[in-house]
């Protein structure tokens, strides 16, 4: 089978079941964001020098945060609702909280140009990207764009510094997102792949079912 193809499933059980996985992770990668974010404003001095900044970044971080939680905790009455629209929530939250934390990082980044907390900054966003594509691995249309926002706008901030070390935070911004869509990619092909297997394996057990009810049919006549 190709790895660059997602199999085709017709079980909608089982597409239900992937979605409501992608929904429970949900909830781990919103309590990232948090953490994460509340630990380098604290442990630097954002907070004081960007005030206004940190606190819009925050302020949308809950906000978002606390949209996806209700997806996340509402799926089964939201998703029996509307599948398609729920997904289309679900990939507009993501998408939204990682612009929300772009803008954040690419802000400080070219305002106060490469120094030791825009370093732990970049340790931050790696840490919250690594997370994402664990949680969002189900997923390639929310994966792919959330890489992408967390990463290009910080590096095309990190280049607008002109400075020598900020095209080298540029430089491994944009190789760093190349690496983890790969990563992510194979994660989601090894998802869909294994959800393919279990719905062969259930079509195979309901064949074998049959078979053996229909055994005694054939003895008896």
């Amino acid at each position: 089978m190709s790895r660059s193809r997602r199999p085709n499933i017709t079980d909608n059980e089982l597409l239900k079941r992937a979605d409501k996985t992608l929904a429970l992770r949900t909830i781990r990668g919103v309590a990232i964001y948090i953490v994460l974010f509340l630990a380098l404003t604290l442990s630097s001095t954002y907070h004081q020098k960007h005030f206004s900044l940190v606190l819009l970044t925050g302020f949308g971080l809950f906000a978002t945060g606390l949209a996806r939680l209700c997806l996340a905790l509402c799926f089964n009455r939201l998703y029996g609702w509307n599948p398609v629209l729920w997904k289309f929530m679900v990939r507009s939250g993501t998408l939204s909280a990682a612009l929300v934390w772009s803008i954040f990082w690419g802000h400080l980044i070219y305002a106060d140009g490469i120094i030791e907390p825009t370093l732990l900054g970049l340790a931050v966003t790696v840490g919250i990207s690594s997370a994402g594509i664990a949680t969002l691995a189900p997923d390639r249309w929310s994966v792919y764009p959330f890489l992408g926002t967390m990463y290009l706008t910080p590096a095309f901030a990190a280049a607008g510094t002109g400075t020598p070390n900020g095209y080298v935070i540029a430089g491994m911004l944009v190789v760093g997102v190349g690496v983890l869509v790969s990563v992510a990619s194979t994660l989601n092909t090894d998802f869909w792949e294994a959800l393919s297997n279990l719905e062969l394996l259930g079509e195979r057990a309901k064949e074998l079912s049959l078979i053996h009810i229909s055994e005694p049919t054939r003895q008896d006549t």
